[in-house]
């Protein structure tokens, strides 16, 4: 188990990368693999544009973040990919993402979310098989802000699989208890979900039960219909 406390990290540094300024910003990796069992209750900020700011990693490239939470603020208004956890977690394999709670009021840029900004699975691989993604027990109980693609868990999560036209492998995202209760805010108003904003997968079992909001977007109480802004391939069960 790994915890910390009782600090705030304020960075400005930054990489550039053919370009690109990247801040790898985290309460305990700017740059890591998977994650589990850990907790943060450390506020960042951070100011300047480069992306990639999270409370636990801003960026994380193994398949698992499990049993993990943040109660920390974390400010990074010019940031994309800022989330309560991670800022992208970006893996070349179906994901395991569980149990996981943020707490802490989030600010960010474009792809900004109370857990990830951005979530992507993409497997490359010779097989005609259906792979399982596992996106279970997701809680956000903080306020999230941002310029646009703003939710109460993520901006984005894509989980796709492929390989050549001779092969159809897929990734089934097996979702469950996803529930937001933090207010979601978005400067471009038709960017806003009160869960998350984009959701992609290349398999049409993909689906989500047991789901709920309670948070205000841009201020108004949320309809059935405002939980995303886009689901391909992704069916959200109907609730009693």
């Amino acid at each position: 188990e790994c915890s910390n406390s009782d600090s705030t990290i304020e960075a400005q540094g930054k990489l550039t990368v053919d370009t690109k300024d990247y801040a790898y910003l985290g309460g305990y990796v700017g740059y890591g693999y998977s994650l589990e069992n850990c907790h943060n209750a450390v506020s960042l900020t951070y100011s300047l544009s480069a992306s990639h700011v999270g409370g636990l990693a801003g960026r994380l490239s193994g398949p698992t973040v499990k049993d993990c939470s943040n109660s920390g603020v974390i400010s990074a208004g010019q940031s994309d990919y800022t989330g309560g956890l991670v800022g992208e977690l970006s893996t070349g394999s179906p994901f395991t993402l569980t149990d996981l709670t943020n707490t802490g009021r989030v600010q960010g840029h474009d792809y900004t979310g109370g857990l990830f900004g951005r979530a992507y699975a993409g497997y490359n691989t010779r097989s005609d098989s259906a792979f399982t993604a596992t996106v279970a027990r997701l809680t956000n109980n903080g306020a999230v802000s941002g310029n646009q693609y703003v939710a109460g868990l993520m901006g984005q999560l894509v989980a796709t699989a492929w390989w050549d036209s001779n092969w159809h492998p897929s990734i089934i995202v097996s979702a469950s208890e996803w529930h937001n209760c933090g207010d979601v805010t978005a400067q471009h108003a038709s960017t806003v979900a009160g869960l998350v904003f984009r959701v992609e997968t290349n398999n049409a079992g993909s689906k989500l039960t047991n789901y709920s909001n309670t948070g205000l977007l841009n201020g108004s109480s949320a309809s059935e219909n405002a939980l995303f802004g886009s689901a391909t391939n992704f069916t959200v069960a109907k609730q009693s």
